[in-house]
């Protein structure tokens, strides 16, 4: 099944690797997300709202 949900453990190459139930709000029910440091998040951000930022100037 395509996924596009790059924060769960289960996507690899944009396809899940579970055979997930979907919830009647049309989400996988087995998600589980990738627990990442605060710091770590926080550059990620950063680096990527310096990307847009370049795109809209």
């Amino acid at each position: 099944m395509k996924c596009e949900n790059i924060f769960c453990v289960y996507n690899k190459d944009n396809e899940c690797t579970t055979e997930p139930e979907i919830g009647i709000n049309g989400f996988c029910e087995a998600c589980i997300y990738v627990d990442a440091e605060r710091e770590y998040l926080d550059k990620l951000k950063a680096e990527m709202l310096e990307v847009w930022d370049e795109q809209d100037g």
